[in-house]
């Protein structure tokens, strides 16, 4: 072969090398595990109020309180969690020993951060529910069933005058008659950044028809530095007294300077002392760790006041007092038990749910993603489930490998299939933005404005493959292109509805 032919060889080997390397990137996946095989994660399966060693938990910052939510005359748990939830677990036992299988919830959605309170609030002889919530607000979720059953109207908002009652942020109420005028009155924690306190709206309604009129609050326990507190009316030596969770997991108390509650003024309340932090019976302050939340009630029916306390991890501890109303002397913190049904599930790595759908009003349901052998291929697919026949949406996301090139072609592919459901698949861009001084003060100046490409489907009986096509926007201006780059970061979510189950394989990102 001559030196021109060689050449001319090894210049077509290189071209064909470069082909084959070039097709290779063209197909590459851009789905990290989207086929489900690249490795399984562990969760918990929370959806009945109970983990795997058995404790009552719910999602996570519980906020119990204890009353006969059910009219058989047993005690039964109350609990508020972080994401929109309002549980309820059944007393089995009896009120002298009480003992909880599993929970339920509510089949609403309401707010972040649920602290309720059980009381007969509009005089019907049914037991409601008043609740604070991240959002500062109270409301009152008023039941339309009978004395024995559970079925609430949606919230409303307690008023404040002719407006929404609003203490800020992280309300926690409790109701009392605080002023002996026989009407049930407003107690309220808050949360709003360091400043918080404990304060008492008076009733200047009825004991049937709550009303608080504007500029009605008044303090009752300064916080003196404690966030996030959460008060719980005890009547111990017939005086009414606070005992407050605060953010960082201690249980407070607040006493009254009153000697009987007949000499309280009307109109005015006597702010509490502080009287420091319950100590267990090794002499420490007890903790239950952070955002404690107490419910004082008498749980073994001994004459005395034990306490029922949620904390930031979900869990729902009991503190038993081995003394009396006087002088308490608690044991320490123990988290009551259930029975787990629901076992926590494998899911695949790289795939994880949108916070099992409570980031937004619309997105109900009780849905729980997990890797499952009825797959397309291979061992895995992702199965969605729905729980308790509370239906809505969830949104599913999994992970990118690399950022997306501009004014570049893709395809996404995946297969479905699955009963009573249907979906969305969406590509999107948040869009960037620069820090910038506008009018002296620090900001953002957005560069670049959001980006998204979507799709519907339906799942069926039988798989189907699901085709979507899109091109992220290119950049005319060559400064922000040149500040920006060729690339952008998206993300990948499918959205399912509907009862479902629902099965996903084989989800597949390329070049065009």
């Amino acid at each position: 072969m001559n030196r021109f032919s060689l050449v001319m060889a090894m210049g077509l080997l290189i071209d064909c090398l470069c082909l084959h390397v070039y097709s290779q990137e063209e197909k590459t996946n851009l789905v990290s595990n989207g086929d489900f095989e690249g490795g399984l994660g562990r969760v918990e399966n929370l959806w009945d109020g109970v983990d795997s060693s058995n404790r009552l938990k719910v999602i996570s910052h519980s906020a119990p309180v204890v009353a006969d939510i059910n009219g058989d005359g047993l005690k039964d748990i109350i609990c508020g969690d972080r994401d929109w939830m309002l549980w309820y677990y059944l007393n089995s036992g009896t009120n002298e020993s009480p003992q909880f299988t599993t929970g339920k919830f509510i089949k609403r959605r309401f707010d972040y951060h649920i602290k309720p309170v059980v009381v007969d609030w509009n005089g019907d002889r049914k037991q409601d529910i008043v609740f604070g919530s991240r959002g500062g607000w109270v409301c009152f979720l008023r039941n339309k069933g009978g004395i024995r059953e559970l079925e609430f109207d949606g919230a409303e908002f307690i008023q404040l005058g002719k407006g929404r009652l609003d203490i800020g942020q992280f309300s926690a109420p409790a109701v009392a008659d605080w002023n002996g005028d026989r009407k049930k009155d407003l107690i309220l924690g808050e949360g709003t950044y360091s400043a918080n306190s404990v304060y008492v709206y008076l009733n200047g309604g009825t004991d049937r028809n709550p009303k608080f009129k504007k500029g009605s609050r008044q303090y009752l326990a300064y916080g003196e530095g404690r966030m996030h507190l959460t008060p719980c009316v005890v009547d111990g030596d017939g005086d009414l007294d606070l005992v407050v969770g605060d953010e960082n997991g201690h249980i407070n108390l607040y006493l009254s300077v009153s000697v009987k509650r007949r000499t309280l003024d009307k109109e005015k309340v006597t702010v509490l002392e502080y009287a420091g932090r319950l100590k267990a019976d090794n002499g420490r302050e007890i903790d239950v760790g952070s955002m404690s939340t107490p419910f004082v009630v008498d749980w073994d029916e001994d004459g005395d006041w034990d306490i029922v306390c949620g904390n930031s991890s979900g869990y729902i501890h009991l503190i038993v007092n081995q003394g009396t109303n006087k002088e308490p002397k608690f044991a320490q913190p123990e988290v009551l038990k259930g029975t787990d049904v629901y076992k926590d599930v494998a899911i695949p790595s790289s795939w994880t749910q949108d916070s099992r759908s409570y980031h937004t009003m619309a997105r109900r349901g009780a849905y729980q993603i997990m890797a499952d052998e009825d797959a397309y291929s291979g061992k895995y697919s992702l199965k969605v489930i729905c729980y308790d026949d509370y239906a809505g949406a969830t949104a599913i996301a999994g992970r990118l490998g690399k950022a997306l090139e501009r004014d570049v072609r893709y395809e996404l592919t995946f297969y479905v299939k699955g009963k009573n459901a249907s979906g969305t698949w969406r590509v999107s861009y948040g869009g960037a933005s620069e820090r910038a001084i506008v009018d002296g003060r620090r900001t953002y100046r957005t560069l670049e404005g959001g980006w998204g490409a979507s799709g519907e489907f339906r799942a069926g009986s039988s798989w189907k493959k699901v085709t979507g096509k899109f091109k992220p926007p290119k950049i005319k201006d060559k400064k922000l292109k040149k500040k920006l780059g060729k690339t952008i970061g998206c993300t990948l979510e499918f959205h399912i509805n509907g009862e479902g189950p629902v099965w996903i394989d084989n989800v597949s990102l390329v070049k065009k």
